[in-house]
């Protein structure tokens, strides 16, 4: 048996013993040191961005379709061409049948604009390493516009009227244009000297019939407020293939896993005091829940006595709430083409149920300007319908739909001092279309 001498001992008990008052002298919490900012770091990040930036290519010109003004029977385009680094060139054209609280007009309504933009915060812009491609940018712009519009509203006795407008002159605007993906939106105001002129009519009310009556057309300056947003339509084109294909990697099981519920913004009922929504979520495999709301103002301009007080902005009220049921019918089959069916793409069937109520604006006496009231007029039916959505990019979607209902509805009465309304029902033909951005595509890796 081997023992350890006295001095082995008492140096390795001091040993033990410094090595535990050193574990008890060390702090019991991690002490977090702030890291020093690596400026190599962001300066190599800003150069990186800023490389990104000149080797995209150059938008140079750029076609755009403005879902807020379309409809099925609506058609809306504009042409922008850069002339500068600053300044651009853009031609709009609106051409169609009017609509308004599913009334549609029978005469044509159609509208021009073309205007020069100075882009004045591009440089600024660039600076700040943000986004300018593709017309992203601040302006001031000076126009020529003109046309004419229709507002369809239920008339008298089951008849039509409409409030025809017509107009042209010269504008100034001020306003802000952005790219979200393959989308623009672009708000604006300004303010328009024009030729101005507003006549409630059961009949046809052409540009060359209201010069001819000449009762009260007037020149007038009218402010502007406006609000324009849709597809940018070649940077779509460019896109078709990720945009239209399917990847091929979800079978149509991880298809009904990943699309549990979509957030739709219709950007077609859109105006600057118009938010509206829907929410569309799966009840079974094919069948949907879906829910839409509408609760606005609409401006409008509006001419009073008969072309001698001038003319003004009145604001509209717009309350729609829809409850839809869907049954897609082609998921299987358009998952066996290739097609993608994430986000509730197919055709479906829907039985549906809705309420509105739009404020429409009458002449107390027919067909005259002297005095005008506005009347609030209700709408509630049942309907079935027969639809198509798609998706289109990561954030677009689009769902056109026809059917018929069964409606409970109010019409204006012209009473002695005042306008006053009764109730009709009946079957009508109902159809529509709603474009717009998705905020929430319900990606979850969750069955069912």
């Amino acid at each position: 048996m081997t023992y350890l001498k006295p001095k082995t001992l008492v140096l390795l008990y001091f040993l033990l013993c410094r090595q535990l008052f050193l574990l008890n002298a060390q702090p019991d919490t991690l002490q977090v040191v702030p890291a020093e900012v690596n400026s190599i770091h962001d300066k190599f990040d800003q150069h990186y961005k800023q490389y990104i930036r000149l080797n995209e290519p150059a938008i140079n010109h750029l076609w755009k379709l403005n879902l807020v003004d379309l409809d099925i029977p609506i058609f809306s385009l504009g042409y922008e061409h850069k002339l500068g680094k600053l300044w651009s060139a853009e031609s709009y054209l609106k051409v169609g049948l009017p609509e308004y609280g599913g009334y549609y007009g029978k005469d044509v309504e159609w509208s021009f604009l073309h205007q020069f933009k100075f882009y004045y915060n591009l440089n600024r812009r660039e600076r700040l390493g943000r986004k300018t491609n593709g017309f992203s940018a601040n302006y001031f712009s000076i126009g020529v516009f003109g046309g004419e519009e229709r507002d369809p509203k239920p008339g008298y006795n089951g008849d039509m009227l409409k409030d025809a407008e017509s107009s042209y002159g010269i504008g100034l605007n001020y306003g802000m244009q952005r790219r979200i993906g393959n989308f623009f939106i672009e708000p604006y105001v300004g303010l328009n000297y024009q030729y101005y002129n507003m006549v409630e009519t059961d009949g046809s009310a052409f540009f060359s019939d209201q010069l001819e009556s000449g009762k009260s057309g007037r020149w007038n300056f009218q402010p502007v407020i406006g609000f324009k947003a849709g597809i940018a339509l070649e940077s779509l084109f460019k896109n078709h293939q990720n945009i239209e294909g399917n990847p091929g990697e979800y079978s149509l099981q991880d298809s009904l896993k990943r699309s549990r519920v979509l957030w739709k913004m219709n950007l077609i009922d859109l105006r600057l005091f118009m938010p509206n929504l829907g929410f569309e979520f799966r009840l079974a495999k094919n069948i949907t829940a879906d829910s839409y709301v509408k609760i606005a103002y609409e401006s409008r301009p509006i001419q009073f006595n008969d072309g001698e007080s001038g003319f003004g902005m009145v604001l509209r009220q717009t309350i729609e709430f829809e409850q839809q049921v869907k049954y897609y019918l082609n998921f299987k089959r358009r998952e066996s083409c290739g097609r993608n069916t994430l986000g509730f793409a197919g055709n479906y069937l829907s039985l549906s149920l809705y309420a509105n109520n739009n404020e429409y604006n009458y002449n107390s006496n027919y067909l005259s300007h002297l005095h005008r009231d506005d009347k609030s007029l209700d709408r509630l039916g049942i309907s079935i319908r027969y639809g198509l959505q798609r998706r289109f990019g990561d954030i677009g979607y689009f769902d056109v739909f026809a059917g018929i209902a069964y409606e409970k509805y109010e019409v204006p009465k012209k009473g002695d001092h005042f306008i006053e309304q009764q109730s009709k029902q009946g079957f009508v033909p109902i159809f529509g279309i709603r474009a717009g951005l998705v905020f929430g595509t319900g990606i979850k890796k969750k069955s069912l």
